[in-house]
């Protein structure tokens, strides 16, 4: 009887926690931020079909490699997290729910995908334009949805703030400038 209460429990928290909602990195320190981040040990939670919300969880944590805008501290720049979860799987894509907290009030950001390829990283536009793009709330909280391809190779996920309020496409926009690397981890994927 605990056991089946324990599980009936632990199935509602994860409801709970995948749909609850809280509200570009430059290539140039790629590489760097990479090996800053070791896999996080994500987990896969063992449900049936109907109630699959989330199957993978990872978290994004703030970095500093292209340097604080002006006007915030370091403590406060370093003070944002952000985590990722798997909400939907298709045959040939999923969704992945983002959601940040200590973000700049207001600020625009853009997620963003990475991978080391042939001795050099690229990057892009996660979830394709202009769907990486989200705003920041006045508490500086965010939350996006994106839909990436299933049989992706991609490494890592960033978020960019802009401090020139400008996505600029396909290129997170000059690194210390106006595109400032805010979060970063490994980008998840389902365990199928």
């Amino acid at each position: 009887m605990i056991n089946q209460q324990n599980s009936n429990l632990k199935k509602s928290l994860i409801a709970l926690i995948a749909t609850a909602s809280i509200g570009g990195i430059s290539l140039g320190f790629a590489s760097e931020a990479r090996s800053a981040f070791s896999p996080n040990g994500n987990t896969a939670v063992s449900q049936s079909q109907e109630t699959l919300l989330a199957q993978t969880s990872g978290n994004l944590k703030a970095i500093g490699m292209s340097g604080i805008p002006d006007g915030f501290s370091e403590r406060q720049w370093m003070n944002a997290q952000g985590d990722v979860m798997i909400t939907d799987i298709s045959d040939d894509s999923y969704t992945l729910k983002v959601e940040a907290s200590g973000l700049v009030p207001h600020g625009l950001y853009t997620v963003w995908w990475m991978k080391e390829e042939g001795g050099s990283n690229t990057a892009g536009p996660a979830g394709g334009l202009p769907y990486n793009d989200v705003r920041a709330d006045r508490n500086g909280n965010a939350a996006t949805v994106i839909e990436v391809p299933k049989n992706n190779d991609y490494q890592m996920m960033a978020m960019a703030y802009h401090s020139d309020n400008q996505t600029h496409g396909y290129h997170p926009g000059e690194n210390g400038v106006n595109s400032f690397g805010h979060l970063m981890g490994e980008f998840i994927k389902p365990n199928n």
